[in-house]
């Protein structure tokens, strides 16, 4: 299934607005959930940590496409040792997104091992501290840029 440049746009354009909200866990991108049934219609998805309480203030769209409050609220993992050597399906994070590591490669010109992973994992605006295991599962850090 093709996610659309513009979809992709306006979700980062969505994380600037509600990431500095309170209670505010993170915003993908997904597939709409209409009475718990996935639909093939996809849509972004700001997730909260209750939907009993919903902050002010999150757009129900931008851009012309529709966003969705699901709630989501993750336990700390059991597991949260550091791996050494780490490897392709760790998990991965900065201070705005998480994901998984795909693997290692070797960059060819200078020898050095890389991280590989999706562009949606880390984004690419330049932010060079990644941890391991990810930090969305401990306490949230203010998101560096953004107004709290």
């Amino acid at each position: 299934m093709e996610i659309p440049p513009e979809l992709l746009d306006a979700q980062n354009a969505l994380i600037l607005i509600v990431m500095g909200i309170p209670g505010v866990r993170r915003v993908d991108v997904g597939l709409r959930e209409d009475n718990g049934v996935l639909t093939k219609e996809i849509i972004l998805r700001v997730l909260v940590a209750d939907l009993a309480n919903i902050p002010p203030g999150i757009p129900t769209d931008i851009s012309g496409f529709p966003a969705s409050i699901i709630e989501r609220n993750p336990e700390v993992e059991v597991d949260q040792r550091r791996l050494s050597p780490l490897v392709g399906g760790s998990s991965i994070s900065n201070l705005l997104t998480n994901g998984t590591l795909g693997g290692i490669a070797r960059e060819n010109h200078t020898g050095e091992l890389r991280g590989v992973t999706n562009q949606h994992v880390l984004g690419s605006d330049g932010v060079d501290v990644i941890f391991q295991p990810e930090l969305t599962t401990l306490p949230r850090l203010p998101p560096t840029g953004l107004a709290p």
